[in-house]
């Protein structure tokens, strides 16, 4: 529950922690301990030029779990990308700033269209 505290920026009420916690502990214990080892020990960074579809990346301002750093980082060297800092989120903008998520999410995908023709 500490871990799960420290992606918000704001103390979750009793419902939302439980939701949260149902949800996060649904993947079986055994693929979750796959993709945390993957991401600990696997280093893609030599990967990132080789990206060829836009990105949006999205981090939130008071993130603890990774730090804005590392969207600048990704922002740097993938190529097309979009980097939004969500002032008034941590881990979850989608769940504290889920408005202004959705509308930036929905404003990408809009530009991507528009370039694709569509």
């Amino acid at each position: 529950q500490t871990f799960l505290s420290s992606m918000f920026k704001n103390e979750l009420s009793a419902e939302d922690a439980n939701w949260m916690l149902g949800e996060v502990t649904r993947m079986p214990e055994s693929i979750a301990s796959s993709i945390l080892f993957d991401q600990s020990i696997v280093d893609y960074r030599e990967f990132l030029p080789q990206i060829t579809v836009p990105t949006l990346l999205c981090f939130g301002r008071e993130e603890k779990v990774i730090p804005v750093a590392a969207g600048e980082h990704l922002h740097e060297h993938i190529p097309d990308s979009q980097l939004v800092i969500f002032e008034d989120s941590c881990h979850c903008p989608f769940l504290e700033e889920s408005d202004l998520f959705n509308k930036t999410v929905d404003d990408f995908i809009q530009k991507g269209i528009g370039r694709a023709g569509g």
